[in-house]
């Protein structure tokens, strides 16, 4: 017998004005890659206090630009963790390197940065961190990490749009730092990403590479004539002027869409603490999670699942030990916290269409066991 209540782990914000936005881009007929483009950039790099940013067709392109501009090539290594979506170690195989996965931490599902330092060799290039679920990672001791041994240090923020550490935003001092606004993202575009840096230099090379390696404001200006040569290899990978404007207005809602996930997180909180069965994250008072999800640690994972199926309850085990898909060869037997962490991490949903309501329902649920 099906469920007579049904709640989703995602809903979409799509608000009449971001609707309207849409009609109105796509009657102007200019949909390619245009002014909408940059203005969507600078709205955004403004908001989080990020020097530039670059409106990408995905995070996974995002990455993919991070990688190549780091020099990341055949032979490499980058150090990243197991745990965290597909997309952030493939795009280290499309540029011919090797992820070498590091241990997480337990409490908070993000790279362990002790683990880290461990795992550099002399072939390393560069240091990836997933600020997984929102949740800021130890950015002060990576950073010093990197700095030490002369690596980049790519900041994978899918989950992370608006969440701070130590009282500034993810990304506000990053060289590389990639968000995305795929469809159960806190804003969406339907799809697509952003590249953020703030290094002139990386800024003015992104531009250049995520657009066949051409120089768009130089081509622009000439007539017919391109008396410039392309010196990089490129990707087609910028966002279209339609997605473009759809981001720009969903930025209004960034502030009020954090605070009500915020407000919700604390309520679980609170009303988790202490549930038979259920372990809750440990989040340091210094940063604040963007909460892209509600993340805990369950025993018996799969009844858990099953009981909430039951209630009519999405769930979402959002990532996967990366290292048991045979792309990246053995699966790896020197990461403690990835296998318990593997076995027991769920989350609850957490979005602006859960009511208060369905919040309780949810909470009731759970307090019931399984």
């Amino acid at each position: 017998m099906a469920p007579q209540r049904k709640i989703s782990v995602f809903s979409p914000h799509v608000p009449p004005s971001v609707v309207d936005i849409a009609a109105t881009t796509l009657r102007s007929k200019w949909i390619n890659v245009g002014p909408e483009t940059t203005l969507f950039e600078e709205a955004f790099a403004e908001k989080f206090n990020i020097k530039f940013a670059i409106a990408l067709n995905s995070c996974t392109s995002a990455l993919r630009l991070a990688y190549a501009i780091a020099d990341v090539g055949p032979g490499d290594e980058v150090v990243t963790p197991a745990f965290t979506m597909i997309a952030t170690n493939t795009a280290i195989l499309e540029q011919f390197a090797s992820p070498v996965f590091a241990d997480v931490n337990y409490e908070t599902a993000n790279i362990d940065a002790s683990d880290v330092e461990s795992r550099i060799t002399k072939k390393t290039k560069a240091i990836v961190c997933v600020h997984n679920l929102g949740y800021p990672c130890d950015l002060k001791e990576l950073r010093e990490i990197a700095h030490a041994h002369n690596l980049a240090l790519i900041e994978d923020c899918a989950h992370a749009i608006g969440a701070t550490y130590r009282e500034d935003y993810i990304g506000c001092k990053s060289d590389f730092a990639c968000y995305s606004f795929a469809t159960s993202k806190h804003i969406t575009t339907g799809d697509g990403g952003m590249l953020a840096t703030n290094s002139e230099s990386i800024f003015e090379v992104a531009n250049r590479r995520s657009w066949f390696g051409m120089d768009r404001k130089k081509r622009d200006e000439l007539t017919g004539k391109y008396p410039y040569d392309i010196t990089e290899v490129g990707y087609k990978m910028r966002m279209n002027s339609f997605l473009a404007a759809i981001g720009r207005e969903q930025l209004r809602f960034v502030d009020e869409i954090l605070a009500e996930r915020r407000k919700k997180a604390k309520i679980y909180d609170e009303e988790l603490e202490g549930v038979r069965g259920v372990t809750l994250m440990k989040y340091e008072t210094d940063r604040k999670s963007s909460y892209y999800l509600y993340p805990i640690h369950v025993e018996r994972r799969q009844k858990f699942m099953e009981a909430m199926h039951t209630k009519g309850i999405e769930l979402r085990m959002q990532n996967f030990r990366n290292d048991q898909f045979s792309i990246f060869g053995k699966q790896r037997k020197d990461l403690p916290n990835t296998d318990r962490i593997d076995r027991d991490f769920i989350c609850l949903p957490i979005h602006e269409d859960l009511t208060s309501e369905d919040l309780q329902y949810i909470i009731e649920t759970v307090r019931a066991g399984w």
